[in-house]
């Protein structure tokens, strides 16, 4: 397939985009800086890893007059609209109305662009943190504002992707987490053992679904296939794995740790007092019911090397 995909330096945009171009498929990935020497840390390591494997679209943005220059100037049978805007996605001002407006704009335009282009489906990537999204505790709120943007955002490309009769795929993505991640739950744990400290886990009654990232990127190129395969089916997939409160999946992280990172791999949990959230949200769908060529202990290993270096 020939696949124009959006949002490529992010953490699971990079490891989606590579996972599609190493299954033989051409990629086309819009970044939003004007090149390589402009990102920073992981960024910059995510972006050069990719640029062997992609062929980059640079200074682009959703809308941007770059991207429906990029998405005009072939053939295409994919648009994966994957980027969106997150910043600090844990504040309680996140600008939600300028964040769906940035996820947005022009978008009537870069479906018509992208029919014209030959394109014959489009996969939407929200979170499980969205309204009416996933499974747990309900109602199935908007976790913060961000998971606002994104509900409002999913509600608009759907509305859109109606009115151009182009066939769409809900891909939604729960807590990813491996090699290249910038922040998040285990890269917190790993750290802190490396450094000879124990952590803390703050929220240890929150039952969440943590996924391996590699697993999670074939989950989306087995969803590439389908929605291929099948343009006119309107599908959601929605893989998850580790569905457990976070205290039992930081003992299991701890214990896969424990030997390969040669530490005690010791953890402290707090009493949680703060249920600002759902206190359950998971996914639906077994990632290994989706995928089975896949191995979870290579991927332990894999992780510790990558925390090792």
């Amino acid at each position: 397939m020939k696949i124009f995909f959006t949002g490529a330096s992010s953490f699971t945009g990079f490891w989606f985009a590579k996972t599609l171009a190493e299954a033989g498929h051409e990629v086309t990935g819009t970044f939003t800086r004007a090149g390589l020497g402009e990102y920073k840390d992981l960024y910059h390591t995510r972006t050069e890893l990719l640029l062997p494997l992609i062929k980059p679209v640079w200074n682009c943005r959703m809308g941007s007059e770059e991207m429906l220059e990029a998405l005009g100037a072939q053939d295409y049978d994919l648009l994966c609209l994957h980027g969106a805007v997150v910043g600090n996605h844990k504040a309680p001002d996140f600008p939600v109305m300028d964040a769906v407006q940035q996820n947005t704009l022009n978008l009537d335009e870069v479906l018509k662009v992208a029919k014209r282009a030959g394109v014959k489906s489009v996969i939407h990537t929200s979170s499980y943190f969205e309204a009416d999204t996933g499974k747990g505790t309900k109602p199935l709120e908007a976790f913060s504002p961000y998971a606002l943007s994104k509900t409002l955002t999913w509600h608009i490309v759907r509305f859109a992707c109606y009115q151009a009769k182009m066939p769409l795929g809900k891909f939604v993505v729960a807590n990813p987490f491996g090699p290249y991640e910038k922040g998040g739950f285990t890269t917190y744990l790993a750290k802190s053992w490396l450094a000879g400290e124990v952590p803390v886990v703050k929220s240890p009654d929150y039952v969440r679904d943590n996924v391996p990232v590699e697993l999670m990127a074939l989950c989306y190129l087995e969803f590439s296939k389908r929605i291929q395969a099948n343009p006119h089916a309107n599908e959601k997939m929605d893989p998850g794995y580790f569905d457990e409160p976070q205290g039992q999946f930081a003992k299991r992280f701890s214990m896969q740790m424990h030997g390969r990172l040669e530490s005690e791999c010791s953890v402290r949990f707090a009493s949680q007092e703060d249920f600002s959230e759902p206190k359950i949200r998971t996914n639906s769908i077994k990632a290994t019911s989706i995928v089975s060529d896949w191995s979870e202990d290579l991927f332990w290993d894999g992780l510790a090397a990558y925390y090792r270096c």
